[in-house]
């Protein structure tokens, strides 16, 4: 198991990692404002993955279904709202 950071940046380039991974699309062409839906073509069984790799990468639960709220739905999903979604959860609920 990696060691957890929680500096912002490190947070960040660990979801751009899993989103990469999940999505098989290079970094260099995912911002935060990268559309999960729209741009990377996500749908309910990536979305499922995606939060099986955070849980794995940080060791705790995600709520992804609170993202997808949060953000106004399917449509809305932002790498950037992600990482947001990844540092509050993870502030909120550290050992």
């Amino acid at each position: 198991m990696m060691s957890v950071s929680n500096s912002e940046v490190d947070i960040q380039a660990r979801v751009v990692s899993i989103v990469r991974r999940t999505s098989a699309v290079a970094a260099a062409e995912i911002t935060g404002d990268t559309d999960l839906v729209l741009d990377l073509a996500f749908d309910s069984l990536r979305i499922a993955e995606l939060a099986a790799g955070l849980e794995e990468a940080f060791d705790r639960t995600f709520d992804l279904p609170e993202w997808v709220y949060e953000s106004g739905g399917r449509h809305s999903l932002t790498v950037g709202s992600l990482v947001s979604f990844t540092v509050r959860t993870l502030r909120t609920n550290a050992p």
